[in-house]
């Protein structure tokens, strides 16, 4: 098996497991290293093919702290609110009956994202903070209206499993709130910081709860 050997979290490892599932469901041979090798390719295509779809809805991490300075210096300049949502994909529980194929952490984020956009304002707007954590940025809205937008969003994101190719993937997201504070975000980079503190000790609480219970 070409997967031994490698690292539970080596991107490889995803790949030859999708690679592995097509052969079987095609009846190929598994031993025929010239289609095992060009239906790596194909898949390693379809990955990057859906990372580019993610890049038409949220800014890269590089933008997203750019919009942010605009963000601020307005909110500053005019005395005005500023909130975001920061969010992450904390739990996926069990998989959903259906034909068996591998889904990738790119295309459930994918849906997620666009979700996330149809249920926002068009003023409002999607970042990355970091590979696993984007922010939804809320300008011109208070503490009080950014946590209501947040309990809705969040309810909605997880009512429902997501679908992807017809196959549902149960999924749970979570949200935390931030609102600038000029005192605690001297600058960019420490309102990051904050989001990602906070969004940290949010998920913390949900793994001792879900312990709990």
């Amino acid at each position: 098996n070409l997967e031994d050997g490698l690292a539970e979290e080596h991107e490889l490892k995803r790949v030859l497991g999708q690679v592995r599932a097509d052969f079987k469901e095609q009846g190929l041979d598994e031993n025929d290293l010239s289609k095992i090798f060009e239906r790596i390719e194909a898949v390693k295509k379809s990955a990057r093919n859906a990372e580019k779809k993610i890049d038409d809805i949220v800014f890269s991490q590089k933008h997203t702290r750019m919009l942010l300075e605009i963000e601020i210096a307005r909110a500053v300049r005019y005395g005005t609110d500023l909130s975001g949502i920061a969010f992450s994909v904390y739990k996926t529980a069990a998989p959903l009956p259906g034909d068996g194929a591998e889904v990738s952490a790119v295309d459930v984020t994918t849906v997620i994202l666009k979700k996330l956009r149809d249920k926002l304002r068009k003023t409002d707007w999607i970042g990355f903070l970091n590979n696993k954590l984007f922010i939804a940025v809320l300008s011109m809205t208070t503490p009080k209206e950014a946590h209501l937008a947040s309990h809705r969003l969040l309810k909605s994101l997880n009512a429902d499993p997501i679908h992807i190719s017809g196959q549902p993937v149960p999924v749970k997201v979570a949200g935390s709130v931030i609102h600038y504070d000029s005192k605690l975000m001297p600058d960019t980079e420490a309102l990051i910081r904050y989001a990602q503190n906070e969004h940290i000790e949010m998920a913390h609480r949900l793994r001792n709860l879900q312990d709990f219970m």
